[in-house]
C-alpha cells in the first residue's frame, strides 16, 4: 500500500466519492473499497482526466461514462458507513493500487480494459494501469 499526498476535499467530494464506492464496491473488501476511491483520486492527479473529484466522477470519455453508477443512477444513492470510511482514507493518500487508473471486476469482457497491465487483484476487483 503506497501512501502518496493527501487530496484537498470538500465534504461534498467525501460524500459523492463514498457513494461511487458504495456503488461500485460495497459488497467486496474493504481494501478493495479504498482502492477504488484512490483510483478516483489518482485520476484526478493525473493529467490526461478532470482535476476534481465531481469532475473524474462524472467525466464522459467518447460518449462513455467512466463510471457506471453514474449512468445508472446508482450514485444517487447514500453512501454506506464503512465506503465513507474507505473515501476518507482514500482522500488522505492511502493507495493499495500503487497508482491504478481503471479498475473492474472479473466479469467484465471489454477488451481495451483487460487488455491493460494489472497491478492488483482484491476480492473480484481488478485495478490495472
Amino acid at each position: 500500500v503506497s501512501e502518496s499526498k493527501a487530496l484537498n476535499y470538500s465534504a461534498s467530494d467525501l460524500d459523492l466519492l463514498a457513494r461511487l464506492i458504495t456503488a461500485e464496491a460495497q459488497t467486496q473488501d474493504y481494501q478493495a473499497q479504498v482502492a477504488v476511491g484512490a483510483v478516483v483520486v489518482n485520476r484526478v492527479k493525473y493529467k490526461t482526466f478532470e482535476n476534481t473529484i465531481s469532475g473524474v466522477i462524472n467525466e464522459v470519455i467518447d460518449g462513455y461514462y467512466q463510471f457506471t453508477p453514474v449512468q445508472t443512477g446508482w450514485i444517487n444513492r447514500p453512501a454506506t458507513p464503512e465506503s465513507i470510511k474507505a473515501a476518507k482514507e482514500a482522500l488522505n493518500g492511502v493507495d493499495p493500487t500503487n497508482g491504478a487508473l481503471f479498475y473492474f471486476d472479473k466479469s467484465a469482457t471489454n477488451k481495451w480494459l483487460l487488455s491493460r497491465p494489472v497491478s492488483i487483484r482484491i476480492d473480484d476487483m481488478i485495478f490495472t494501469y
